[in-house]
C-alpha cells in the first residue's frame, strides 16, 4: 500500500532535482555544496524507498529509508557546522 503524501513527496524531489541540474553553475558556488547536495540526494533516495515499500521488499526498502534519512540528516548537520565557522576547542 502506498500514500499520496509519499509520491508527492517523491516529484517534488525530483522537481527539485531538476532545477539543482539546471542551476549547477549558480549552486556550486555554494560553500560545501557537495556535502549539501549529497544529504539532499540520500533524502531523494529515502523518499523513493519510501514509495517503493508499498510495492514488494517492505522490510528491507523500509530499513534503507530510514538509513538514507539519517545519513542525510547528518550531512545536512555538517553542512551546517561547516558553513557556520565555529570552532570547537579541546582542553
Amino acid at each position: 500500500m502506498f500514500y499520496e503524501n509519499e509520491i508527492i513527496m517523491l516529484i517534488f524531489g525530483f522537481l527539485v532535482t531538476i532545477l539543482i541540474w539546471l542551476k549547477y553553475d549558480r549552486l556550486k558556488n555554494i560553500r560545501f555544496f557537495k556535502i549539501l547536495s549529497a544529504g539532499f540526494y540520500f533524502f531523494l533516495a529515502g523518499w523513493l524507498f519510501s514509495s517503493l515499500e508499498g510495492f514488494f521488499w517492505e522490510s528491507l526498502l523500509n530499513i534503507s529509508e530510514h538509513i538514507c534519512y539519517l545519513i542525510g540528516s547528518l550531512l545536512l548537520a555538517y553542512w551546517i557546522y561547516k558553513i557556520s565557522g565555529v570552532k570547537i576547542e579541546v582542553k
